[in-house]
């Protein structure tokens, strides 16, 4: 006979006899999970990725970058025939020596080392007689050097023994890779003469700060770090206003504007993504950013504004020393006014470097104009300076770490393409160069995606096959520059969220829509709508 399992004895209720003491009863919690975004809201920062990644913000991003290349290209072309060029290694010699008086000897001595060489090299080309020698014909020149030495190299391996031929083989190919270089080399330099564009060699300096900055903080190197800040925000800023302020005041008001556009749409879709992880259209956005243009526009601007301002009126006030006598001394006594004025503009200063990363936010979260922007970011900044600071900290880290994966990414995508593109490819070129490395010269490396189009060791067909090669792979290393803009949107975007819950206690789902404003309207007419027929009848 099976025996059927015992009925669990029940448990007598707290308070009767033979149950535990009351004391020793404690409530049962079941701990489903742990809400880390409100228990260490820094960890919102973490969402920059997810935000910045999305195909509406890089193509938005992307196309603010393309659009400012393009203009800056045109501005460098247009630029040649207006004003001097730059001379290669300009900035950095502004940088060595802080753009002082020696700042003008060594760009000279710099200027003469480059016409020196090209001078001897047109008296090489022409017997001595540099008169008349364009630099196109000093390139024709250098392509024939080239040739004749890889015709000698040719005639000295036609002559060698079997028993020989490897090792003259290999003799006539560093021979003719020597000429490539040397003519390559030469051109680079004769090159010089005609100088750089502004635009270039500001992108190229701005890049190189970029990379310097991302390498020091992966590696924590504060002092790195703070240098590569100071290269990108002083020295290249300084440089452009000292050496061409004209040139960069037009492109620093092209700048503003495309910025205003396309800088407005990417925070507004982070804005709504981040409050509602709702996503909206690139039309949305744009047709947002253009509502607010000069809200984006004015809300730098005005502090700057203000800057100059009040600079030129205490410059104007410096004109009293100019009177004899009576001047010095009202300068003396009214000397408080320049130290308040002075005062107001270090406030002004420090709220606009502190705070400038949250006005485009504050347009594009509140729905509000510049003047919102100016003072919402200039009090969240003094109200908790520490903790924007902390914010900002954080999101520099963890930035330079996913920009380091999406760069390995790209990279990881060129060097596949450069690899297997050329595979199976067994033509030689003229000199027995294959074609890949003839036409993309450089395989890519971590540390440096970009290169140069050798197009002096290229025939025309050649040329156009570079020409396109490296319009596509450049367009992958934009990608690269549009991820950079639009996690900076990104992360800006939510420190914004958190600086406004600390100071103002605001939820952070809370968000400007304009279609709230629609709806509004549409229910005060539908109600107005469902009244008239009853107004009417009581009439």
């Amino acid at each position: 006979m099976t025996e059927q399992p015992s009925e669990p004895a029940e448990q007598p209720e707290p308070g009767e006899p033979g149950s535990a003491p009351a004391s020793l009863i404690r409530p049962q919690t079941l701990v489903h999970g742990i809400d880390w975004p409100n228990l260490f809201p820094f960890t919102r920062l973490f969402r920059a990725f997810g935000v910045a990644a999305q195909p509406s913000m890089l193509i938005l991003a992307l196309a603010a970058i393309l659009t400012l290349y393009v203009f800056g290209q045109a501005l460098d072309a247009a630029w040649y025939y207006v004003s001097d060029r730059v001379v290669p290694g300009e900035v950095e010699l502004f940088h060595e020596t802080a753009g002082g008086d020696n700042f003008e000897a060594a760009l000279e001595t710099k200027r003469e080392s480059i016409r020196n060489h090209y001078e001897a090299y047109q008296r090489s080309v022409n017997a001595g007689n540099p008169e008349g020698v364009s630099l196109d014909a000093m390139r024709d020149a250098s392509i024939e050097r080239r040739d004749n030495a890889i015709a000698a190299a040719e005639r000295a391996l036609d002559g060698v023994s079997d028993e020989r031929r490897a090792d003259a083989e290999r003799l006539f190919d560093r021979r003719v890779q020597d000429a490539y270089e040397t003519t390559s080399q030469d051109w680079a330099r004769l090159k010089q003469i005609n100088g750089e564009g502004p635009f270039a060699t500001t992108l190229k300096w701005q890049t190189d700060a970029l990379n310097q900055l991302v390498g020091s903080l992966l590696r924590l190197d504060i002092d790195g770090a703070v240098a590569a800040i100071g290269r990108s925000l002083g020295t290249g800023p300084s440089w452009a206003v000292t050496r061409f302020p004209v040139y960069f005041a037009i492109f620093f008001a092209f700048k503003i504007a495309v910025l205003a556009v396309f800088g407005g749409a990417l925070t507004r879709i982070a804005a709504v993504y981040v409050a509602r992880d709702e996503k909206i259209s690139i039309r949305e956005a744009l047709k947002f950013s253009s509502g607010k243009f000069l809200s984006f526009v004015s809300a730098p601007l005005i502090p700057l504004l203000m800057l100059a301002g009040l600079g030129l009126a205490i410059a104007l006030a410096g004109l009293l020393l100019n009177i004899p006598a009576i001047g010095p001394i009202a300068v003396g006594v009214g000397f408080i006014l320049v130290l308040l004025g002075a005062m107001v503009m270090s406030l002004v200063v420090v709220g606009l470097v502190g705070g400038f990363n949250l006005m485009y936010p504050t347009i594009a979260v509140e729905g509000t104009d510049s003047f919102d922007a100016i003072s919402r970011s200039f009090s969240y900044l003094y109200a908790r300076p520490w903790t924007l600071a902390w914010y900002t900290l954080l999101s520099l880290l963890y930035g330079a770490v996913v920009y380091s994966v999406f760069r390995l990414f790209v990279w990881l995508t060129l060097s596949l393409s450069h690899g297997f593109i050329g595979l199976f490819s067994f033509r030689k070129l003229e000199g027995g160069r294959e074609v890949i490395p003839a036409v993309w010269d450089e395989a890519p490396s971590f540390g440096k995606l970009s290169y140069d189009i050798d197009f002096i060791a290229l025939s025309f067909p050649q040329d156009i096959a570079a020409f396109f090669i490296a319009f596509w792979v450049y367009l992958a290393i934009g990608l690269l520059g549009a991820f950079a803009m639009s996690l900076y949107f990104a992360s800006s975007t939510i420190i914004y969220f958190l600086m406004r819950k600390d100071v103002d206690a605001t939820e952070l789902d809370d968000v400007y829509m304009e279609e709230d404003i629609d709806d509004i309207f549409g229910t005060y007419d539908e109600e107005e709508q469902d009244a008239a027929p009853a107004d009417t009848a009581t009439a």
